[in-house]
C-alpha cells in the first residue's frame, strides 16, 4: 500500500510533538578535548592523520604537539603536511591552510595500527585499530545500455548507461561488513600548436552511481517519486557510503548491479592548463573499489549517514543516533579499511579543444 506523502508526515510530526519532553543541557565550560580523525586504505600511500580541539560544542582543527603511529609496536615515521587551498568569500579569494600528518606503511590483515597524539592543555588521546581481511573482486562485467534522451529544445539523442557488476567473493568464516566506491581516472594528454605535448594524470573520486536496481545496497526502498512514496521509504536513510553486510550470501558470492550514467566520464577535472595548450586526447578510466570494514567502523558510518539526515522533512522518523569513537582520552574515529581494485580501462575516450578570446589571454 502507498500513502500520501505529506499527510503521513503531518500525522508523524503530530504524533511526535505530543510526546516532546524539555531537556535541560549543561553547557558549563568543560576542558579541551583532543580530536583524532583517520581514515585510512590498506593499498599503500601516504595515510593521514587529522587532529582537532573539541571544547564547549566548538570544534576547529589544530597543530598538535607530538602525534606518533606504529604497526605492531613498530614506529613510522610521522611527517607534517601542510595543505593549501582557496575559496571565493564577500571579500574575494581567500586562502586557509590545512596541517595534517601523513605516514607510509604496507598493511596486512591482522595488523594493529596506534595512533597517539599530545597536546599542551589537553589529556592525550590514543587510537587503536586493526585491519581486517582484504575482500576478493572475482571479477567485473560491464556492459551499455542505450537510451533515448531528449534536450531543452525536445531534440532525441541516443546515450547510455554504464552497468558495471562486481563479483564479489565473501570473506569465509565471519560476519563482514563492507563499503563500495567508483573511482574515474583521467589520463591526459596536452598538444602544443608545434606537435609537442605534456601527459598528465587526475583521479576523481567518489563518481556518482545508480544504486536503483541494486537491494543489498538501497536498503528495499520501492519509490523515488516525490508525490507517492511508501511508509518503509519514509524510515529509511539514504545509503551514503554504499555499504553493506554479507547477511545475504554469506561464505558465498554476489554479483552487485551498478549504474553509471555516461556524462560522468566526461567530468573532467579542472586544470590550470597553460595558454600553450591547443588540443587534448583523453581516456577516462572507472575503478571499482570495496572495502572490509570491522564492525565499529561499519556501525560508525551507519551514524555518519543518520547524522546527515539530520535536518531534513524526515529527521524525526531516525531512530537517536550515537556516534562511536574509538579514541581512548579523547574523541573521533581512526581506522584502517581493507581495499580491493579492479580497473576497468578506456570507460570513455574522446578530444576537446580549447578556444580562448585574446581578452581571456591577457586577463583584460
Amino acid at each position: 500500500m502507498k500513502y500520501n506523502r505529506y499527510i503521513c508526515l503531518l500525522s508523524l510530526a503530530l504524533l511526535a510533538a505530543s510526546c516532546e519532553t524539555e531537556i535541560t543541557i549543561d553547557l558549563d565550560d568543560k576542558d579541551p578535548i583532543l580530536v583524532i580523525n583517520s581514515s585510512i586504505e590498506s593499498d599503500g600511500g601516504v595515510h593521514r592523520i587529522y587532529v582537532g580541539e573539541s571544547q564547549d560544542a566548538d570544534y576547529h582543527e589544530i597543530e598538535a604537539d607530538r602525534v606518533s603511529v606504529s604497526v605492531n609496536g613498530a614506529s613510522v615515521a610521522v611527517t607534517p603536511i601542510k595543505d593549501e587551498y582557496s575559496y571565493y568569500s564577500s571579500e574575494g579569494i581567500t586562502t586557509r591552510y590545512r596541517t595534517s600528518y601523513g605516514f607510509e606503511a604496507a598493511f596486512k590483515a591482522g595488523d594493529v595500527v596506534r595512533i597517539e597524539v599530545d597536546k599542551a592543555g589537553a589529556p592525550s588521546a590514543v587510537a587503536e585499530c586493526t585491519v581486517p581481511k582484504v575482500p576478493v573482486i572475482a571479477s567485473v562485467d560491464t556492459s551499455r545500455t542505450w537510451k533515448a534522451v531528449d534536450d531543452e529544445y525536445e531534440r532525441l539523442s541516443a546515450d547510455y548507461d554504464f552497468e558495471i557488476s562486481p563479483l564479489l567473493r565473501d570473506i569465509k568464516g565471519e560476519d563482514s561488513y563492507y563499503r563500495m566506491s567508483l573511482d574515474v581516472r583521467y589520463d591526459i594528454r596536452a598538444y602544443r600548436e608545434d606537435g609537442s605535448y605534456d601527459d598528465m594524470e587526475s583521479v576523481s573520486r567518489g563518481l556518482t552511481y545508480d544504486i536503483s536496481r541494486e537491494p543489498i545496497l538501497n536498503g528495499g526502498r520501492s519509490s523515488s517519486s516525490e508525490d507517492d512514496i511508501s511508509l518503509s521509504d519514509l524510515f529509511s536513510v539514504d545509503n551514503i557510503f554504499c555499504l553493506f553486510t554479507d547477511e545475504q550470501f554469506r561464505d558465498g558470492e554476489y554479483k552487485l548491479r551498478l549504474s553509471v550514467p555516461s556524462y560522468m566520464f566526461l567530468s573532467l577535472p579542472y586544470f590550470r592548463f597553460e595558454d600553450d595548450y591547443v588540443n587534448f586526447d583523453y581516456k577516462a578510466s572507472a575503478i571499482v573499489k570495496v572495502y572490509s570494514l570491522s564492525f565499529l567502523r561499519y556501525y560508525y558510518l551507519r551514524a555518519l549517514e543518520n547524522m546527515d539526515t539530520w535536518g531534513t522533512e524526515t529527521s524525526f522518523l531516525i531512530e537517536p543516533t550515537t556516534l562511536p569513537s574509538n579514541v581512548e582520552g579523547g574523541m573521533g574515529f581512526a581506522a584502517v579499511d581493507a581495499v580491493a581494485t579492479f580497473e576497468i580501462k578506456d570507460v570513455q575516450k574522446g578530444s576537446f579543444t580549447l578556444v580562448y578570446t585574446d581578452d581571456e589571454l591577457t586577463g583584460e
